[in-house]
């Protein structure tokens, strides 16, 4: 091989590196900006489960009130069963709950 085919083939070489460079290193470009997208995306999400998870938190404490409501509702139901309509109308107010 003479010195002349050995220099192009050189420069040819070295050529198809820095072609095969920047289409890297344009691929990489576009995989971080994805990365990024997706990023930004994720952290939304993230924030929006947060916070529905502290308007749900509450909801198990909701549901034992209203359960203790519904248990003094049936007590006070079965004492005004228990008493009779006559109890409520033998008071000063009538039976009417104060204002």
């Amino acid at each position: 091989m003479t010195e002349g085919a050995i220099y192009t083939v050189w420069v040819i070489s070295l050529a198809i590196a820095v072609v095969v460079l920047i289409v890297v290193w344009v691929l990489l470009r576009a995989v971080n900006a994805v990365a990024a997208e997706i990023e930004a995306a994720v952290a939304t999400i993230w924030a929006v489960g947060q916070r529905i998870a502290n308007n749900t938190v509450q909801l198990g404490a909701l549901e034992y009130t209203n359960s203790l409501a519904a248990d003094i509702r049936r007590e006070v139901l079965g004492l005004v069963a228990a008493l009779g309509a006559g109890a409520a109308t033998s008071r000063p107010d009538g039976g009417r709950p104060a204002q």
